[in-house]
């Protein structure tokens, strides 16, 4: 099968387009492992023109005109002061029965819609009737997924060739000046919003239809046009080939005509169990019990009643989940002894209504505390969470202390603080022991480098899949593996008891020697299991080096001559991952210091985030091995229902690792495992990374 394909695809290439090409003309599901650096972005490119090439089939006479806009040009050129009822419904029903066509004819009927300058009044709710985002693209259409933006705008630059539309959130491309960021989704749903008017609509349409525009580029047209990119979005969304959302967005109704492509499906787990996890402290339900009391102190004179209920039962529910907490004696309860629990405190009862009420009346801005923004949404989630079927049975219930969360002194006196003092200081989690992801698309592909075995991913939907994992396009050689297994003539296990400053002076020395065994050009990159770890060894990195921070300004003149005169005397410089720092931060890091060690944490963003190709990373350690806490209560369960639950999560990590490394077919790196527990876990490392055998080292 052909393939448009920039080069001549390697044959592991060429096996993954005709499995996924297969599957989806076939009306089948599949799952995809092929190594980080193997070029998917360009296989999935490849696919998406195969299956969108025969459009024909679909398009609904495609030279023609769409009835809609020739009927609306058609009035608006004769400044029709009213229109029948009648006509009004025809229109509003051709559009609905609207199949693909071309953007250019768009935006020339656009443009004559909006060369009269004059937009009736009484045909705006008809032009908003037409713009309203009401009908199903007829035309073939694919969805494509990523982690972040960031990946969506990379893999924008493949498709030049095709109509694509960037969705994003409400709160990042509301251009209001005085939008309330906490209630964005109903400010912008029940507010009359100037850029939302069809003529603004209009104009942001017309500069940026057939076009193809990232998040940050749509939001500055929208600025200059007065037109709302969020709404602009959804409307040429329809109108595009290719739609791109962030896994964020996965369980939003799109159209279900269209086919789904996951990148970086590996991440899936992770983020479908936090959508499934509310994580709030007892002080936050003080909090939010405290503030509904005092509204209602203030405002039960003035509203409905049904309102005054809906509050009332979200405070009865909150004290009794004071109850609940207050009750139990373990730091932990799962399954149908959680779900006893709940029921024996009366939280089995349904009050998702009442919610829903609460939220579309806009009390969490009402009965808010203006110091606590974020407060009310945080024990909402936790009250949702209780009204999700599973509750009784697959969910766990964890607490634990905090010594540093603190009480304000208006909260003092409030009588719930008096009854429920003695756990205030406790931070409690409530999870979804196996949570699911339903999604409703024609076809569903997910790619990942990291995602065997497979048996563990399917569990996160409620689909079948076929499956296929491929290996990496290097040649032997290109990739060198060691393990460290000793140091200081013992054998090493970076386990917890052994993370110590002296451990961690040790380890720095043999990074750094090993740093200067380099040329100045190529990069040295450190993965530690833990943030802990990385500041560990962060606390005696001074008086060895400069430390690179993230809030140094590169182009202060004074710094600049600094770090120049620290060039000139070869002295090394560190640069350490730092939780929502750019990853563009530590890009320029790279590019700036010639002597220079990048440390970064094998579970967080870095080890995702950036393409550390050819000289950017030629040795990568890996200190360690990222296990969860193995006493959590949370783990203690989830290995319950999957032994090897921690040994996934913990080398899906390392394989992550290294691909930073390997990033194409040319390229080539040195890694490191430093931790001789590795020798025992390494049918559990990438086959591609393995299939060449290693060499044991030692540290002095």
């Amino acid at each position: 099968m052909q393939f448009d394909f920039p080069f001549k695809p390697y044959e592991s290439q060429l096996e993954v387009m005709n499995f996924i090409y297969d599957n989806i003309i076939s009306n089948k599901n599949s799952i995809v492992e092929s190594p980080t650096g193997t070029g998917k972005s360009l296989i999935i490119r490849a696919i998406i023109l195969k299956y969108l090439q025969n459009q024909t089939q679909f398009v609904q006479a495609s030279t023609q005109i769409p009835l809609w806009i020739l009927q609306q040009s058609q009035q608006l050129k004769q400044q029709q002061a009213s229109n029948s009822r009648n006509e009004i419904n025809e229109i509003i029903q051709s559009i609905r029965q609207i199949a693909y066509f071309p953007p250019d004819t768009v935006q020339n009927q656009l443009n004559v819609i909006l060369s009269s300058n004059n937009i009736d009044i009484n045909i705006q709710e008809h032009i908003e009737s037409l713009l309203s985002y009401q009908y199903q693209p007829q035309h073939k259409q694919v969805i494509f997924a990523s982690k972040t933006h960031t990946q969506l705008q990379q893999f924008t630059q493949n498709l030049n060739d095709l109509t694509s539309s960037t969705l994003s959130s409400r709160d990042f491309y509301c251009i209001h000046p005085t939008k309330d960021i906490e209630d964005i989704d109903l400010f912008c749903k029940n507010t009359v919003c100037k850029h939302r008017k069809p003529e603004n609509l209009l104009r942001i349409l017309k500069k940026t239809v057939g076009r193809n525009y990232n998040r940050e580029e749509l939001k500055d047209i929208g600025l200059e046009t007065s037109g709302c990119p969020y709404y602009s979005s959804r409307i040429q969304a329809n109108l595009s080939e290719v739609v791109l959302i962030t896994h964020q967005q996965l369980d939003e109704s799109f159209n279900e005509n269209a086919i789904l492509i996951i990148d970086e499906a590996h991440n899936l787990q992770e983020q479908i169990t936090e959508r499934f996890t509310a994580d709030v402290s007892v002080l936050d339900i003080v909090k939010m019990s405290f503030q509904l009391e005092k509204y209602l102190e203030k405002q039960r004179q003035f509203l409905k009643l049904e309102h005054i209920r809906s509050i009332e039962v979200i405070k009865q529910q909150l004290f009794q989940v004071l109850r609940f907490i207050q009750a139990q004696s373990s730091p932990a309860v799962s399954g149908s002894i959680l779900g006893a629990q709940l029921k024996q405190f009366k939280l089995d009862r349904m009050i998702q209504q009442d919610i829903d009420l609460y939220i579309s009346n806009r009390f969490v801005h009402r009965t808010r505390d203006s110091q606590d923004e974020k407060v009310q949404y945080r024990v909402l989630s936790l009250l949702q969470l209780i009204n999700n079927v599973d509750v009784l049975d697959k969910f766990i219930f964890c607490s634990s202390f905090d010594n540093s969360i603190q009480l304000p002194d208006n909260y003092q006196s409030y009588n719930y603080v008096k009854v429920f003092g003695k756990i205030l200081n406790f931070k409690i989690k409530l999870s979804h022991l196996q949570p699911i992801l339903s999604l409703k698309y024609k076809n569903v592909t997910c790619l990942g480098g990291t995602i065997r075995p497979f048996v563990s991913f399917e569990r996160l939907f409620d689909i079948q899949f076929e499956t296929l994992a491929v290996g990496h396009v290097i040649q032997p050689g290109q990739l060198k593996l060691s393990v460290v297994s000793r140091m200081n003539n013992s054998e090493f296990k970076f386990v917890k008891e052994n993370q110590n400053s002296c451990v961690f002076k040790g380890l720095l020395e043999n990074i750094v020697k090993l740093r200067k065994g380099l040329p100045r050009e190529q990069n040295m990159i450190v993965f530690l299991p833990s943030y802990g770890v990385l500041n560990g060894i962060k606390s005696i990195c001074a008086g060895i080096g400069l430390i690179n921070e993230q809030n140094d300004n590169l182009n202060d003149n004074t710094k600049n001559d600094t770090q120049n005169d620290t060039q000139n005397k070869e002295e090394m410089t560190f640069t350490f991952e730092k939780p929502k720092t750019p990853l563009s931060f530590y890009e320029t890091a790279i590019k700036q210091y010639k002597m220079h060690i990048l440390f970064g944490v094998a579970t967080a963003s870095l080890a995702e985030g950036i393409d550390f190709k050819n000289d950017a990373c030629r040795l990568l350690l890996i200190v360690g091995i990222p296990f969860m806490n193995p006493s959590d209560p949370f783990v203690v369960e989830k290995m319950k229902i999957n032994p090897n639950f921690c040994l996934e999560k913990a080398f899906r990590s390392v394989n992550q690792c290294v691909g930073r490394s390997i990033r194409w077919a040319g390229d080539w790196a040195k890694v490191m495992l430093v931790d001789s527990r590795y020798k025992g876990y390494l049918n559990w490392v990438s086959d591609w990374i393995t299939k060449n055998g290693y060499q044991e080292e030692e540290f002095e």
